[in-house]
C-alpha cells in the first residue's frame, strides 16, 4: 500500500500512524517546499495527468491523509513585491490543483469537504438532525443582536467565528472561548466588522474530545486545573501543566453513533468533536473540527487513535 500525506513541516502523527503500517510505503508531500527548489509537474499522457513531485509518482497512491499543509502567504514569496500577486495566485493553483485529480484515491478525508464542514453553522444544525443536544446560539454582526442574547442567558461563551491570529509585534496570538456575564458590560460596538459566535454557558462542565476514525470512536475527558480551572477553553492551557487529560470510557452508545453519522453527514473521514458534558450527565454537542489535532489524546491519555488510522487505511471500510 502506498500512502500521501500532505502536511507541512516536521508532523509527528505521521510516524505515530506508519509505525502500525510496516508494508506500507509513505510520501510526503508538502506545498511549502515548491517555492524553495522542490518540483512538481502534471504531465498529460493522452489520458490523464500524471503527476511527479521531488521526482516521485503521486498518481499511483492507494490512501491520501490530508494532514496539516501550509500554503505560504503572498509576502512570504522570495519574489518582488509587485509580482507576489500574480506568483502566489500560480503556486497556489499548482500546490492544489492535485486535490482534484486523485478523484479515484481514497482520501482521508477530501479537503473539499473539509472546507464545507469547517462551516460551524453547518455543523450545528447536522449534530441537531442527528439527536445531539445543542446550546442556545447566535452568530452575528450586530450589537443588538449580541446584547439581546447575553440578556437573554445573563451568562454566554464568546467564541471565534475564524481560525486566524493576530500578530502582536511579532508574537502570534490567537482567540480562545471566553466567557462574558451581563454584569461586564461589554462593548459590542466593534462586533460589525467582525461578525462572532454567542453560546449559552452550561454549568457544571466537564470538557470532552470525542474522536471520530471512520467507525472507531475515542473519547478523552480533559480536566483543567490551577488557573486554567474557571477558564472557558482548554487549549489556552495546551502547553501547560494545568490539563490533564483521561480516557473517558462510559461514553453512551447512542451518542457516539450520533458522531459518525455527523462525520459522515459532512462527507469527512474523520473528525474531533468537542463536548461538554454538565451536572446532569448530558452531553452537549459544542463544534467538531474536521481535521483536528489528536496526537495529545494518545500521547497524554494513551488512547490509541493512530491504530484506528491505520485500520482505516487498510480496510477503506467508511
Amino acid at each position: 500500500m502506498k500512502i500521501l500525506v500532505i502536511t507541512s513541516k516536521f508532523d509527528p502523527h505521521v510516524e505515530m500512524v506508519m509505525k502500525h503500517l510496516p508494508e506500507s510505503t509513505c510520501v510526503v508531500y508538502d506545498p511549502m517546499k515548491l517555492v524553495s527548489g522542490t518540483e512538481i509537474s502534471y504531465s498529460w499522457n493522452g489520458s490523464r495527468f500524471e503527476i511527479t513531485y521531488d521526482n516521485v509518482r503521486l498518481d499511483d497512491v492507494d490512501v491520501v491523509w490530508f494532514r496539516k499543509p501550509i500554503i505560504l502567504d503572498p509576502d512570504q514569496l522570495p519574489v518582488d513585491a509587485k509580482y507576489q500577486k500574480y506568483v502566489h495566485g500560480a503556486y497556489k493553483r499548482a500546490a492544489n490543483a492535485i486535490y482534484a485529480l486523485l478523484r479515484d484515491t481514497y482520501w482521508v478525508s477530501d479537503p473539499w469537504a473539509i472546507i464545507r464542514a469547517n462551516n460551524k453553522l453547518l455543523q450545528q444544525e447536522l449534530a441537531f438532525e442527528k439527536g445531539l443536544l445543542i446550546p442556545d446560539t447566535i452568530v452575528t454582526n450586530s450589537p443588538k443582536d449580541a446584547q439581546t442574547f447575553l440578556e437573554k442567558h445573563k451568562t454566554v461563551i464568546m467564541k471565534p467565528l475564524g481560525a486566524e491570529t493576530v500578530n502582536d509585534d511579532g508574537v502570534e496570538k490567537t482567540f480562545y472561548a471566553t466567557k462574558i456575564s451581563f454584569d461586564d458590560k461589554v462593548d459590542f460596538s466593534g462586533l460589525g466588522i467582525a461578525p462572532t459566535i454567542f453560546q449559552q454557558s452550561l454549568v457544571g462542565m466537564l470538557d470532552l474530545r470525542v474522536t471520530v476514525v471512520g467507525n472507531k470512536i475515542y473519547t478523552c475527558e480533559i480536566h483543567k486545573k490551577g488557573a486554567l480551572a474557571s477558564g472557558s477553553d482548554w487549549r489556552s492551557g495546551v502547553l501547560t501543566p494545568e490539563l490533564e487529560f483521561i480516557e473517558h470510557k462510559n461514553l453512551p452508545e447512542d451518542l457516539g453513533l450520533k458522531c459518525i453519522e455527523v462525520v459522515k453527514a459532512l462527507g469527512l473521514k474523520y473528525g474531533a468533536f468537542d463536548f461538554m458534558l454538565d451536572n446532569n450527565g448530558q452531553y452537549w454537542f459544542l463544534e467538531v473540527n474536521p481535521n483536528g489535532q489528536w496526537g495529545f489524546v494518545e500521547l497524554e491519555a494513551g488512547i490509541p487513535v493512530s491504530e484506528g488510522f491505520a485500520e482505516l487505511f487498510t480496510n477503506k471500510d467508511f
